[in-house]
């Protein structure tokens, strides 16, 4: 849906994406905005994969103005909590954790020309070498300035409270490097 100051309400629901047989849950979406492109994330699927679509501003509000969506995670991965970030040179970014088993650890992945090819999943985090747990809710930002900013929580299992630490680091290489993890906040 999409605000209209005329009216003073919002457009009709438009329906992007539908779960196949009432099975597949989509969550946790995040939007971009860059050069008149709406690019949306989100986990999809019983397996939680990353899938992304984007549409012209103009035909956002039409779901045929949308891409068909495509799979931005690796195979198999039960994966979490996309963010998408966009720099000035219009560089596309999205991060996502997945939270369990062994191949926890935080994700990046890189689209240079606008969402149409994407890189394949690089490891920032890597949680099960660290020891953790559980790594959960990452979240990024893109500076002007090109730097990549991240922050992830350290969680513990499942319905355990409360999560063990939030940690936070950068990249100034378009997230080929990053630094190393340093603790922000802890329990």
């Amino acid at each position: 849906a999409r605000w209209e100051p005329a009216s003073g309400r919002w457009s009709r629901t438009v329906v992007l994406h539908e779960g196949v047989s009432g099975a597949e849950m989509n969550r946790q979406p995040s939007l971009a905005v860059a050069d008149g492109l709406l690019h949306l994330v989100w986990s999809s699927g019983e397996q939680g994969q990353i899938a992304y679509s984007r549409a012209k501003v103009v035909e956002a509000a039409s779901s045929g103005g949308w891409s068909t969506p495509v799979s931005l995670s690796g195979p198999g991965s039960s994966s979490a909590w996309p963010q998408i970030g966009v720099d000035a040179k219009g560089h596309l970014y999205v991060m996502y954790a997945v939270p369990l088993n062994e191949g926890r650890g935080v994700y990046l992945v890189r689209s240079d020309d606008g969402g149409g090819t994407w890189s394949k999943p690089v490891l920032v985090f890597d949680a099960a070498a660290a020891g953790w747990a559980m790594v959960d809710h990452p979240a990024l930002l893109a500076a002007p300035d090109g730097t990549l900013h991240a922050a992830w929580v350290q969680g513990a299992l499942p319905g355990t409270w409360p999560p063990q630490s939030i940690v936070c680091s950068r990249s100034e290489d378009a997230g080929e490097t990053w630094s190393k993890p340093q603790e922000v906040a802890s329990d």
